[in-house]
């Protein structure tokens, strides 16, 4: 399903070309075909670029697909501009259905920035967790590695439905958020309820014992049902089956929507957090956190009922504020106990290739980073540095701290300003606090080699927001 549904019938599958590679060492030919839609694109709208493999993968099967297999995408603009986007493994390419969980697909998605005419080249390698590896030439070529092509972008719709006619959102140098068509974002959203995505109609979704007070323990939104609105997308459950469930939780976003609403704060892995009810893997998982938890496979159909609400949401004017980490202990060590390896870095990875795509996105590292289980500077500041390497689209990264946030200039959140990899400051206090955020502003201004303030385009200078809970 489209992310634009009122643009769906221009975005029916073509197949771009075929053609027949050799790879591996044993030399078996395979026809590979990659299948780009919509064959003419939209500016601030996405293209989806399908690698047809000709070989079947499993997301339980060896090799891993998603550690094992890396899928990038070169993107060259008009204008020169180069955007290394990662792919993903998407089963047999049909989305949310449990026929996704294998097949020949690896996909990526990705959002011109400019008319004209836009070229492709494929880098597919194989190898022992060669996914998160970041040089390029780490493993062996795959199938439809060095394949190029290139196809026609159309200019921006100012008539597109909410961030489809405003373009990336940016940290351009100021204080403030900058689309692409030059309109400034003033974030006006709600960090309640940070676990959205345990709701009772994604798969594979059940509750680890902290859930609301519902029948399932899930989210299940049943007054916004009605707010949904014939057009509107919807899916089918398949884990377990289930029919039009995407209706209540698209009508929700609707009703946010119609109160001026601009922007929703959810964690798309809570395993050992307070909801405990919300992770992106196959399993199975031991909500409350385990080391013998899977982190490694993910799971295609639920991953892509994720993406038609986050789809919406954009469709409707509302930024994705991704928590990547929460407070709590064991959910902070959830993955690679709390230190940047393989687990985390391809969570980084997924959620990038997955949903990277998106006009209005950020990235927060975590909830709280100094409570509890306290992740210290340096650890936060290394895990920036990984999704600003995979990270093709600048995405504005921040990370939230406990207690203090009235003390800006020698509190929990103060080592970060001047941090290369940070754009955002995301400051608890207890209360409203004006004076607060006057002092962060003064704090996040670029001071020149003159001695005085400035705000030019050094990416560590930007305020966006205080969050204040």
């Amino acid at each position: 399903m489209h992310p634009n549904s009122l643009k769906r019938p221009r975005y029916a599958f073509a197949t771009f070309f075929t053609i027949t590679a050799i790879f591996n060492s044993a030399m078996i030919a395979h026809a590979v075909s990659v299948n780009l839609s919509p064959t003419t694109g939209v500016a601030y709208q996405p293209i989806t670029l399908d690698l047809d493999t000709d070989v079947i993968f499993s997301e339980t099967g060896t090799p891993n697909p998603f550690l094992d297999c890396r899928l990038n995408i070169t993107f060259t603009s008009p204008g020169n501009d180069t955007f290394v986007v990662p792919g993903f493994f998407a089963g047999d390419g049909s989305g949310p259905t449990d026929t996704s969980s294998s097949g020949e697909i690896f996909r990526v998605r990705f959002t011109p920035t400019e008319a004209g005419m836009w070229s492709w080249t494929v880098s597919f390698r194989e190898g022992n967790e060669v996914a998160i590896d970041l040089d390029s030439s780490a493993g062996t070529p795959g199938p439809g590695d060095g394949l190029s092509g290139s196809f026609m972008v159309d200019p921006p719709d100012a008539n597109a439905p909410g961030f489809f006619a405003k373009g990336r959102l940016r940290y351009v140098g100021g204080h403030y958020l900058q689309f692409l068509n030059g309109d400034y974002y003033v974030k006006g959203g709600v960090d309640s309820p940070e676990n959205w995505l345990g709701y009772v109609g994604f798969d594979n979704t059940f509750d680890g014992g902290a859930g609301p007070n519902t029948a399932t323990g899930l989210h299940e939104f049943p007054t916004h049902a009605a707010d949904w609105n014939a057009g509107d997308p919807d899916w089918n459950r398949t884990d377990p089956p289930g029919t039009n469930n995407g209706r209540a939780i698209i009508g929700a976003l609707n009703y946010l929507h119609s109160t001026g609403v601009n922007s929703i704060y959810f964690l798309p892995m809570n395993i050992g957090g307070d909801g405990k009810d919300s992770w992106p893997y196959i399993g199975p998982i031991n909500p409350n956190g385990s080391t013998s938890n899977d982190n490694t496979r993910f799971d295609n159909s639920k991953l892509a009922q994720w993406d038609i609400f986050f789809n919406h949401a954009q469709s409707l004017g509302l930024l994705l504020h991704f928590v990547l980490n929460e407070a709590e202990a064991p959910n902070k060590e959830e993955l690679d106990d709390a230190q940047l390896g393989v687990e985390r870095k391809l969570f980084y990875r997924e959620m990038i290739a997955r949903f990277g795509y998106h006009n209005a996105i950020q990235f927060n590292i975590s909830e709280e980073y100094n409570l509890n289980l306290n992740l210290g500077v340096q650890r936060v500041v290394d895990f920036a540095a990984y999704i600003s390497a995979v990270d093709p689209y600048d995405i504005p990264v921040t990370v939230h701290n406990a207690g203090a946030g009235d003390n800006a200039s020698n509190g929990p959140w103060s080592p970060f300003y001047g941090e290369a990899d940070f754009d955002l400051t995301s400051i608890q206090d207890a209360r409203p606090n004006h004076q607060l955020g006057q002092h962060c502003r003064r704090l996040s201004r670029r001071i020149d080699g003159s001695g005085s303030p400035s705000c030019g385009n050094d990416r560590r200078t930007g305020f966006a927001h205080a969050r204040f809970q």
